[in-house]
């Protein structure tokens, strides 16, 4: 009987801790859909690699009558996308959708006719989406292998984060380079941010082209001259820096995005800049998964000051 009760509890733990996150697709042709990042070492469809899975079959929303293409992610709270249109050459592809924790829906075209993608998210007109909540940020660097640090910030304030790195500590985990640049040798750090365990880069938080675009960012030429990039990643010259720590202070502007909406101070000193700071966080709140605050009444795994557990 003890035996038959824990095997019930398992069940009962794995189909709460499961989920399943739907994709739809309006388009004329049922794109080839790639997908990574998907949590708890998402495989993809049985017999699929990423971005040969494309369906053959429609389903009609029984709300509003659309008709779409579904993808089912089985087992997961959290994936990141994008489609193609599957042709060996001149792949065309749409936009990567980042850290999708609920169902999406789209409306696409692979030809505007002018030979561009249209790729629209238009899933707020089928689904009442919830503002982001912020429950914790790291950093995780050097980029060559992902594995330097993992710094969590404290809060500070209403979605603004902060904290410090040692300059040493850095420069004791990473390499100098062997190659060099203008004669020069390199130690060079590269990270990302990591709110709710998304990867955040540079392009996050600036952006290179001359017009503002709308969304709170920076444009590159305002960050600080010794905080580059590459690529998407923050990229810092160890070299270069003599002062022993870099202080970080992030802001999320709100909203349904966890991808848009981030502002960034970062400054060199002498100290840790905030051994005064008063930690702000709300004790004692519950989050889902998805960063959504929850009540009592929950049911599933919950996240609460900074831990994870079983609600049944």
């Amino acid at each position: 009987m003890k035996k038959i009760f824990t095997l019930l509890l398992m069940s009962v733990f794995a189909l709460t801790a499961s989920a399943d996150i739907n994709v739809y697709v309006q388009c004329e042709t049922a794109p080839f859909i790639w997908w990574w990042e998907g949590d708890n070492g998402y495989p993809g469809p049985e017999g699929a690699w990423p971005g040969t899975y494309q369906l053959t079959e429609t389903w009609e929303d029984p709300q509003s009558g659309d008709t779409f293409w579904k993808y089912t992610f089985a087992g997961v709270t959290k994936i990141s996308f994008l489609f193609n249109d599957g042709e060996a050459e001149g792949t065309k592809q749409t936009g990567n959708v980042e850290a999708a924790t609920t169902d999406r829906y789209f409306r696409l075209s692979w030809d505007d006719g002018e030979g561009n993608v249209v790729f629209e998210d238009i899933t707020e007109e089928y689904v009442d989406l919830p503002d982001v909540v912020i429950n914790e940020i790291g950093i995780s660097g050097n980029h060559n292998e992902w594995a330097a640090s993992e710094n969590l910030f404290k809060q500070i304030g209403e979605n603004q984060f902060q904290t410090s790195v040692d300059v040493a500590a850095l420069k004791a985990i990473i390499p100098a380079s062997a190659e060099v640049e203008g004669g020069a040798e390199t130690q060079i750090w590269k990270f990302k941010f990591r709110p709710n365990g998304v990867w955040v880069g540079f392009w996050e938080f600036y952006y290179g082209e001359d017009t503002d675009p709308g969304d709170g960012r920076k444009p590159a030429t305002e960050a600080p001259e010794w905080l580059g990039y590459d690529e998407t990643n923050f990229a810092i010259d160890l070299i270069d820096i003599t002062e022993p720590y870099f202080t970080f202070t992030v802001t999320f502007a709100g909203g349904k995005d966890i991808m848009k909406g981030w502002s960034l101070e970062a400054e060199k000193g002498e100290t840790d800049g905030i051994s005064n700071v008063k930690n702000e966080a709300k004790a004692g709140v519950k989050y889902n998964l998805a960063g959504q605050r929850v009540n009592n009444d929950y049911r599933g795994i919950v996240i609460q000051n900074g831990r994870k557990y079983m609600v049944k």
